[in-house]
């Protein structure tokens, strides 16, 4: 097998699924982006970075060119070296999908570099971006550019679910970090029965409030939205490890604004629009603010063919 290009852009953006009343229930995409320019060459691997530096994989090289290579692999295409420079603008360590984006990326840039589309099923697709601990649904949300309504995590069936345009989430990024093996370990493995009743029901609530069709829109919307976004099984956890985050949620809440906490923390998302003067109140108190709203499509590639005479190929 040959390639059919020689160097190609992918555009990612970043996805959150780890937020309200049930890890990976709702998945959304946000217009926040990790961009790769990647030129095939038989020099060396070489990579830059502007903005945020390159997920890294394993093997401590950027993830995406691991991925890239996996990929060609599998189908039976030549590898090669990469030339390329990355844009990255999704917030490192953040619960933000910045891992999940150079999966999407290695995998994209494989297949528009390949030219053959149908080298890679949505089958080989999901599964080797499975092999590299993403979970599939941030995966589909990345790809196609909408929120996406699972059964969680023990479930691979998934759905697209159109949003209200009201909907524009906000992500609030502090300075600081949560330790992750301190969180893993609060975190409890099982949560109460009726706890986890309660969430189910709040988790169909959020999909239907958010919903374009689902559910007619009342005047308690914006209320109904705020008891949606409670997560009683594991709230109480995510305060603990993160109180300068949840005291951030509170104040949010209590102006008008349903946030809940993303992951671990530290990250606090909003899912309606922030006015610019909380945005500026929250940004003083040392919050860096993104008002991103939803990503309007998926990930983006613009190809280009052969420019050079590669006969190794």
């Amino acid at each position: 097998m040959r390639l059919k290009g020689d160097h190609c852009i992918v555009q990612v953006p970043a996805t959150i699924s780890s937020f309200g009343p049930n890890e990976n229930a709702l998945t959304l995409p946000l217009a926040l982006y990790d961009q790769i320019s990647i030129r095939a060459s038989t020099s060396p691997t070489r990579v830059t970075s502007e903005g945020y530096e390159a997920v890294a994989g394993s093997s401590g090289e950027p993830l995406f060119v691991t991925v890239l290579q996996a990929a060609l692999e599998q189908i039976g295409a030549p590898l090669f070296g990469v030339a390329a420079h990355c844009r990255n603008a999704i917030p490192r360590d953040r619960g933000l999908g910045e891992r999940t984006a150079a999966v999407v990326g290695g995998l994209l840039a494989a297949r528009s570099l390949v030219g053959i589309p149908e080298a890679f099923s949505p089958g080989t697709f999901i599964d080797l971006a499975r092999s590299f601990g993403v979970n599939e649904q941030g995966v589909i949300a990345a790809f196609h550019g909408h929120a996406i309504l699972s059964a969680g995590s023990l479930s691979a069936q998934a759905a697209l679910l159109p949003l209200r345009p009201e909907v524009f989430p906000t992500i609030f990024v502090p300075g600081f970090e949560v330790d992750k093996d301190l969180a893993a370990a609060t975190f409890p493995v099982t949560i109460p029965f009726a706890q986890a009743q309660a969430d189910g029901a709040n988790t169909a609530l959020l999909a239907a409030l958010l919903s374009e069709t689902a559910l007619e829109r009342s005047g308690n919307w914006t209320s109904l939205l705020a008891e949606a976004t409670i997560g009683h099984g594991l709230m109480g956890y995510r305060r603990t490890l993160s109180p300068s985050s949840d005291a951030l949620m509170e104040w949010l809440v209590d102006k008008g604004n349903p946030a809940m906490i993303i992951g671990y923390g530290p990250c606090v998302l909003t899912l309606l629009p922030v006015s610019t003067q909380l945005q500026q109140a929250a940004q003083e108190s040392g919050w860096i603010c993104y008002p991103c709203g939803m990503a309007p499509s998926g990930a983006q590639v613009e190809s280009g063919p052969l420019t050079g005479n590669f006969s190794w190929l």
